[in-house]
């Protein structure tokens, strides 16, 4: 059954190559559609958890040498295809991979990618997009997308970065180790949040302008500490020296190690500037500025999950003993806290650990959790809750949740082992 699945996918994207064409042009009328003219005459306008309405794509750059990837969480309105398809110049290409995905909110997708077409060309291009097309027959046994069901307009749109053996710069140089996930958003104000960094050591966070396909110059940066930094906010500068704007529909976020990073008043110098980045993902962007040559996206471009109260856990059991407890999504329907709290006679009891979220799809969210208490005596319970709690200033600088939140009534709470 594997071999014909497998088989039936090949041929699915060897009909899909021979009609590119066709498909291109259908690209040019479904861009049109986002108050894109062209591919030849826009960058992506879309990224990272960009939403339209109730569909939702998170996925973060990474390493596709072997031929797959993971995409963070998909949510859909109804059945459909999440298609992966390399970049034509800023805009959605050829279909180099798929899968179905049912109504609903689906976490940590694997996806089978060709990294080379049928001549031994290299299908992996520095950004790939990840889109998504409604089917009601998506989950049909041996099924696979038509081209009829490529010249959809999608759903929900993405850009992000990737890399191959060969070279192409693009993301997670060292998977599972450094990690980037931001969604697109507007940066009118002049700051900009990155969901969370992951880093293997002291680094900097550099926002980047682009330079076709690929990050350009810095406009603004944010040092960051080993582990996981969640809610990162970033002062970038809208425009240069001359007045001219430093804002490209795609941005960059990039990641360079530096030991030095979290010394006070230090900068980022031109060393770093110049060094291997450890992570790149890319994400779109949009401002208002009056006078501003950058056309504010006709697209919605808030992570909202679109649903009428919204809110959704999605936990898996795990072992605890490393202190640390990883929640695979939470959809919000506002910024608010994600808080871990022990059994208590089969309800929430005391808190242990929490995280930010912010409004829309978060994927991956990580929690340091208390294990002993001042006696050592172990306090976690068999079964933990994660719950959800509304609150406007959660992602506001070393902001913790108070007694009050610690108080409040959940949106939404989940139970999950513990071991």
């Amino acid at each position: 059954m594997g071999s014909e699945k497998h088989v039936g996918k090949e041929a699915a994207l060897k009909t899909i190559k021979l009609s590119s064409t066709l498909v291109g042009l259908c690209l040019m009328l479904a861009l049109a559609a986002f108050g894109v003219a062209s591919p030849t005459s826009a960058a992506p306008l879309m990224s990272a958890g960009i939403d339209a309405g109730a569909n939702v794509i998170v996925v973060h750059a990474q390493d596709v040498t072997a031929g797959q990837m993971i995409v963070d969480s998909v949510t859909a309105a109804q059945d459909g295809w999440l298609l992966i398809r390399k970049d034509k110049k800023g805009a959605p290409g050829d279909v180099i991979g798929f899968v179905p995905v049912h109504r609903g909110t689906t976490a940590n997708i694997r996806v089978d990618v060709q990294p080379a077409d049928a001549y031994g060309n290299d299908n992996i291009t520095p950004t790939l997009w990840a889109t998504l097309v409604a089917d009601p027959n998506a989950l049909t046994p041996f099924a696979s997308p038509s081209p009829a069901i490529t010249k959809y307009t999608s759903l929900a749109v993405v850009a992000f970065g990737s890399r191959t053996a060969s070279g192409v710069p693009g993301s997670s140089l060292f998977a599972g180790v450094y990690k980037i996930l931001a969604r697109a958003q507007d940066v009118t104000a002049g700051q900009l949040i990155v969901d969370s960094v992951t880093a293997a050591q002291a680094s900097w966070l550099l926002i980047r302008k682009d330079d076709d396909g690929a990050p350009g110059d810095m406009i603004g940066f944010a040092p960051v500490h080993q582990g996981t930094s969640t809610g990162v906010r970033v002062d970038i500068q809208l425009t240069d020296y001359y007045g001219d704007d430093n804002i490209t529909p795609t941005l960059w976020a990039t990641l360079v190690p530096d030991p030095n990073a979290l010394t006070p008043l230090t900068v980022p110098n031109s060393t770093v500037l110049q060094a291997a980045s450890a992570a790149v993902v890319a994400f779109g962007s949009s401002t208002a500025r009056a006078g501003s040559s950058q056309a504010t996206t006709t697209v919605s471009i808030s992570s909202s999950s679109g649903l009428a109260g919204g809110n959704k856990i999605t936990a898996r059991a795990q072992d605890t003993s490393s202190g640390r407890v990883v929640i695979d999504s939470v959809i919000a329907a506002q910024d608010g806290w994600l808080l871990i709290r022990k059994d208590a006679n089969g309800r929430p009891g005391s808190v242990l650990g929490f995280s930010p979220v912010h409004q829309g799809v978060n994927a991956d969210i990580a929690a340091d959790i208390k294990v002993t208490n001042a006696k050592g005596n172990n306090i976690v319970t068999p079964v933990l809750w994660a719950t959800l709690v509304a609150d406007p200033n959660a992602l506001n600088p070393f902001a913790m949740p108070g007694a009050t939140i610690q108080q409040a009534s959940s949106l939404v709470m989940v139970a999950f082992g513990a071991r």
